[in-house]
Parts: structure tokens; sequence; C-alpha cells
């Protein structure tokens, strides 16, 4: 993820941890800019980077259900 050549259209800070934390980030401010962008997005963080994995899969939904009538 750390060379993904095109971070607008596939948005690698999207990638979470399966341990229930964010997990970390090569871009600059680490895993608090990737935090940062998860909550701009929805997300709920924790103080020590947990989420809730119900809240990630309603984003996600969300977000498919909004391409998927953009496209129609």
């Amino acid at each position: 993820m750390a060379k993904n050549p095109w971070p607008i259209l596939v948005p690698c800070h999207r990638v979470v941890s399966s341990t229930g934390l964010v997990g970390r980030y090569s871009s600059p401010g680490g895993q608090y800019t990737k935090s940062n962008f998860l909550r701009d997005e929805g997300l709920e963080i924790g103080e020590n980077g947990e989420y809730d994995q119900k809240n990630l899969m309603k984003i996600a939904i969300e977000a498919t259900e909004a391409r998927i009538q953009t496209n129609m």
C-alpha cells in the first residue's frame, strides 16, 4: 500500500487491521493522519486506534450503495 500510485482512486487509508486497530500508514503523520481521514468518512475511532467493525461495515455499504446510485 505504501507504493500505491493512485491514492485518490485506490484509497489505501481504508485498509484497516484485522486486530480491531486502524493499523499503520506510511503517509506523513502516520496513524494520526489515517485516523483523521477515516473519522472524516464517519468511522468512529477510539483514543488507542480501535474501531467498531459494525460501524466500518455500515460505512462500506453506504459507499457502495451511493456508487451504484451514481452509475444508474
